[in-house]
Formats: structure tokens, sequence, C-alpha cells
């Protein structure tokens, strides 16, 4: 007889990939500092507002990418004032 997969057995690879994920992001912090993390997220932003713009022209969703981008630079600048 064989069973049926339950949703949350259906999510059981997504969430071994999230922890072998965080797991990876918590050592790159541990190795480098938290900045060098945020600064890496915003570039991707930027980056998927690049690419949004020019390949779908979605403006919206492309202005969305960019305040993701501003508000994680924010976070940093405002991390490296605390850490002085």
């Amino acid at each position: 007889m064989k069973l049926e997969q339950t949703p949350a057995m259906k999510q059981l690879p997504l969430m071994e990939a999230e922890v072998k994920t965080k797991e990876k992001l918590e050592a790159f912090i541990d190795k480098f500092g938290i900045n060098p993390l945020l600064d890496m997220l915003t570039e991707i932003c930027y980056e998927k507002a690049e690419h949004i713009e020019a390949n779908w022209q979605d403006k919206a969703l492309a202005k969305m990418w960019i305040k993701d981008a501003k508000a994680l630079a924010k976070v940093g600048t405002k991390l490296v004032d605390v850490m002085r």
C-alpha cells in the first residue's frame, strides 16, 4: 500500500534546503560579518530590478525591488553607525 504525501511531507525537501541555506548564511556571517551579506543582497535587488524593467517592462515590480534594495542599504548603514 502506497501512502500519499501530505502537503507537509511535500515541503520537507524545501525545508531541508532552507535549513542548509540558513546554515551556510550563518557560516558566512560568522566569517565576514553581516554587512557584506547586506551589501550582496542590496546588489541582487538592484540587479533584479534592472532585469525586470529591461526584460519584462514591469516598472511597478522593478520599483518594489529598488525599494527593497534601498531598505537593505539603509539597514547596513545603520549597523555600521551602531558598530562605531
